[in-house]
């Protein structure tokens, strides 16, 4: 290749462009009735097309010349062309590509594992090439670039049926309306999903109104293609396969017109916490040979091993100052429950001064409220238990270097922690504790939102007040298909039936278990606390009967 000032300008900007991209970059068909390299070559002056013949640089242009982002708007803009004076007797080349490359039709999403695109030189001569940042490339522990390019094709047909074909937009106006008005039970897991499909169908209805009249409608349909593959290169798994998923099932609830009474009675049955991504059949064989494999592939089996989590696991709101009573100061009650030695006995606490102020009435207050006034200032909290309540266990991984297996478990910030709790309120006694009031020792929020409170929308944010000498007489697992990362979606049965299959360790009473609030989760009843303030002051009580 020659060394004249435009190649060495050309070089300089295609390295530029590839350094600097962090979105999502797509093929098309600019080179399906004539190579681009080719075109490249016959674009140039005469005298040039021999000394910029080059084997090396075609397979940079045939491999990322045709490549194209693609903005807000759905418009697509070649990766690596721009036409500029700057690039002298290769002027003409650059734009012929960037010509044709800007009005190919994207055709899908495009993966590449390699930190360098290209071969910078080769033969003595530089050639087209450039580095990329770790954003852009395709790192993945199970499906290579050409798997993933596959799946995300589906993605597109999936959508593209449901968004153009399926469901109007009336349809997912209603359904986001049920969703965002807490209509629905456990609504909260899908209206993420809803929230992003009414935007992508908001764009795509733009694409074919009144900011594109003056576009032919051969034009606005690749606008909306454009658009659709934007929205599944970006998409969380599973948002594109509508049909498959609970919001699929939700849309055609309503697109045949069911009164809401039915839809809602559907849509509880649905995501009963029991059925709800949960494989109701046993794994077969194969599931159970694919799971060993992508575990073994994955170097996840010990992430499996689960035990009950303990307060120096978790990352605390609250930590009381008061040592909780030792578990030797209970003893058995004629009908077996647990009851306090001290049952009866008034504390300090319940100074005539602070009965006084407690009977007075609790202030019924939101956990919203309460945790920006009340939790700052408390040296103890106490919780009325009532005979049943909505009781969880916090639980986590053995051993704490353990593979990431749940969604909001990252190698930069470790976080294992899950949870559970049983289908109905149980009772008091089922989670060791009598019906009265007991010490708090901590409280956190839900795991899922330690690190940011809104990155995962689609779990139900929420507190546990964790009890003293709370924990579970019936074990559950922790460890559901729902928390999972998306690799392992494809052997949940087989998870699922491995979960059910161990014992949770470390069961003792000083795990972090006790009474949940969460969000659009009506209690039983409000919960009361006594708040008992540092240095001088008297418990306040209050009830909180809702998240905000």
């Amino acid at each position: 290749m020659g060394a004249d000032a435009g190649y060495d300008t050309l070089l300089a900007r295609v390295s530029e462009r590839l350094a600097g991209l962090r979105d999502a970059v797509f093929t098309t068909d600019a080179d399906v009735d004539w190579s681009l390299a080719d075109r490249f070559v016959a674009a140039l002056p005469a005298e040039l097309q021999q000394e910029y013949t080059c084997a090396t640089c075609a397979r940079f242009i045939a491999e990322f010349g045709g490549l194209v982002t693609i903005d807000a708007s759905g418009a697509a803009t070649p990766l690596v062309w721009a036409p500029d004076p700057a690039y002298e007797g290769l002027a003409p080349a650059v734009a012929a590509l960037a010509e044709r490359v800007a009005a190919a039709a994207v055709t899908g999403v495009y993966l590449n594992p390699a930190a360098q695109w290209g071969r910078a030189e080769h033969g003595g001569f530089r050639h087209l090439a450039g580095a990329v940042d770790a954003s852009v490339r395709h790192v993945h522990p199970v499906d290579s670039a050409h798997q993933r390019r596959a799946e995300l094709a589906k993605d597109f047909a999936s959508l593209r049926r449901a968004l153009l074909d399926e469901y109007s937009s009336d349809h997912i106006d209603v359904a986001l309306g049920l969703l965002r008005g807490e209509k629905l039970f456990r609504g909260e897991k899908i209206l993420g999903v809803a929230e992003w499909l009414a935007d992508l169908d908001q764009r795509l209805r733009e694409a074919a109104g009144k900011r594109y009249r003056t576009t032919t409608k051969r034009r606005q349909a690749e606008l909306r293609d454009n658009l659709l593959w934007r929205a599944v290169a970006a998409a969380p798994p599973g948002f594109c396969r509508v049909r498959s998923t609970m919001i699929g099932t939700l849309l055609d609830d309503i697109a045949v017109g069911k009164p809401y009474a039915a839809v809602e009675r559907a849509f509880r049955q649905k995501m009963d916490p029991l059925s709800y991504q949960r494989p109701q059949a046993k794994p077969s064989r194969g599931n159970l040979r694919d799971a060993e494999a992508l575990i073994a592939k994955l170097g996840s089996a010990s992430a499996f091993d689960r035990r009950f989590a303990r307060l120096d696991d978790l990352e605390t709101l609250w930590r009381s100052d008061v040592e909780p009573p030792a578990a030797s100061t209970t003893s058995a009650s004629s009908d077996g429950r647990a009851q306090s030695v001290f049952a009866g006995v008034e504390s300090r606490d319940d100074s005539p001064k602070a009965r006084a102020l407690v009977g007075a009435g609790a202030q019924t207050i939101t956990w919203e409220k309460l945790r920006r006034t009340a939790l700052a200032d408390a040296a103890r909290i106490e919780l009325w238990v009532p005979t049943t309540a909505h009781f969880y266990a916090f639980v986590t991984a053995v051993d704490p270097d353990a593979a990431c297996v749940v969604q909001w478990d990252r190698e930069d910030r470790r976080n294992p922690v899950t949870w559970y709790t049983h289908s109905a309120p149980p009772a008091a006694v089922d989670w060791s504790l009598t019906s009265g009031w007991h010490d708090l020792t901590a409280i956190s929020l839900f795991p899922h939102q330690w690190a940011d409170e809104a990155a995962f929308a689609h779990q139900t944010p929420g507190a546990l007040l964790v009890v003293a000498g709370c924990w579970p007489k019936r074990e559950g697992t922790g460890l559901f298909p729902e928390f999972l990362r998306a690799e392992y979606r494809p052997i949940r049965a087989s998870v699922e039936a491995l979960m059910r299959a161990r014992e949770l360790a470390g069961r003792d009473q000083a795990s972090a278990c006790g009474v949940a609030l969460r969000a659009g989760v009506q209690p039983p009843q409000p919960l009361r606390l006594r708040v008992h303030p540092r240095g001088r002051g008297v418990a306040r009580e209050y009830a909180v009967d809702r998240w905000d």
